[in-house]
C-alpha cells in the first residue's frame, strides 16, 4: 500500500469514527515550500514518505495515541544519546518518539524497546491504521484487513507450532 492510499485509508476511518465521538485530524497539506524551509533549516533530509505524508496532511494528532508533527514542530531531539535525530511525532502517549536521523531515517523510540529502525509507511501500516481499525471495530462497524488477518494467521500458527515444540521436549523429558 503506498502513502496515497495510506492516507485515503486514514481518511475515510477518520470520518467514520468522528460519527462515534472519536475525534482524530488530518490537517490540510503542507506546501513543499514548507519542507524545504525545515529540510534547509537543520540540515536535513526527511523520510521521502514522510514528506509524501506530509504533502497530503500536515500533521495528524489521535489523541494521547499518536501525533505526526506538521512541518512547523519538527525538531531536534535534545537528548541524551539520540542529540543528532529530530523529532517528527509521538506515539502510545507516554513519549515514545517517532525520529529521523535527518538522512532520510525513521525510527522508533520505544521506552521498552530503545530505538527500532523501520519505514514511516511502516509505521502507518502497522500502528495508525491497526489503531483505527480497532476503535472501529469497538464502535461496532466491520473492518475487514486482508494483509493484518493474514499476519494474525502466521503469528497463531507459529505461536502453535512453539506450544507443540514445548509440549514433545515436556513429553521426551520424563
Amino acid at each position: 500500500m503506498d502513502i496515497q492510499e495510506m492516507y485515503d485509508k486514514i481518511s475515510k476511518y477518520c470520518s467514520t469514527l468522528e460519527q462515534y465521538r472519536y475525534y482524530y485530524y488530518l490537517s490540510e497539506p503542507a506546501a513543499e515550500s514548507e519542507i524545504e524551509a525545515v529540510e534547509k533549516k537543520y540540515s536535513i533530509k526527511l523520510p521521502e514518505d514522510h514528506r509524501e505524508f506530509l504533502l497530503l496532511a500536515n500533521g495528524f494528532e489521535m489523541g494521547t495515541s499518536a501525533a505526526i508533527f506538521p512541518v512547523g514542530k519538527i525538531e531536534p531531539y535534545d537528548y541524551g544519546e539520540y542529540k543528532d535525530y529530530f523529532v517528527i511525532g509521538q506515539y502510545i502517549g507516554d513519549g515514545s518518539m517517532l525520529l529521523t536521523d535527518g538522512k532520510g531515517g525513521f525510527f522508533e523510540d520505544d521506552h521498552a524497546f530503545g530505538l527500532k529502525e523501520k519505514s514511516f509507511s511502516e509505521f502507518l501500516n502497522k500502528w495508525i491504521i491497526y489503531h483505527l481499525e480497532d476503535d472501529l471495530k469497538d464502535a461496532g462497524v466491520q473492518v475487514s484487513n486482508p494483509e493484518r488477518e493474514a499476519e494474525t494467521a502466521a503469528m497463531v500458527e507459529q505461536m502453535r507450532k512453539k506450544r507443540e515444540e514445548l509440549r514433545m521436549k515436556r513429553d521426551n523429558g520424563k
